[in-house]
């Protein structure tokens, strides 16, 4: 009997943990995604800034969208 309910407990206890680190992925997932999304636009907003051929007009839209939209989570020195 008493190794019945040491097994249940493992089995109960182990698939506690599984189960949390599932939901802490998952609830990390989308912060994770926006911190990327905000880089890729950084660089592309640097990219367009180093190519002389574009106009001031558009670099100055895309950085204001980066301000507008992609600015979360990024260090204090891009923001």
């Amino acid at each position: 009997m008493k190794a019945n309910l040491r097994a249940w407990r493992i089995r109960v206890v182990g698939g506690m943990v599984v189960g949390g680190a599932s939901l802490a992925s998952v609830g990390c997932g989308h912060s994770i995604q926006a911190v990327y999304e905000a880089d890729v636009r950084f660089e592309h907003c640097m990219a367009m800034d180093a190519q002389p051929n574009v106009k001031p007009r558009i670099r100055k839209q895309c950085w204001k969208e980066w301000l507008a939209f992609y600015t979360y989570g990024q260090t204090r020195d891009r923001v």
